[in-house]
């Protein structure tokens, strides 16, 4: 990963100011490292989705679901 957690609370903060938690970053590319030029802040729902992609090298679709 090439984010701090500060970065990390930034890129959040971007889409989920209240601080509730409900949110996380996921890489844009996910062969590329996650920097803050790579990065989308999801719902924790759908990075277990996206997790699950990456995990079965479902780039492909995984991409596609990025991108919605």
């Amino acid at each position: 990963m090439g984010m701090s957690q500060s970065e990390i609370d930034i890129e959040i903060a971007k889409i989920d100011n209240k601080g509730g938690r409900n949110h996380a970053v996921m890489p844009i590319d996910a062969e590329k490292k996650m920097t803050c030029e790579n990065c989308v802040v999801v719902t924790l729902e759908k990075r277990k989705m996206l997790m699950k992609l990456v995990i079965n090298e479902d780039l492909e679709a995984y991409a596609q679901m990025i991108k919605e």
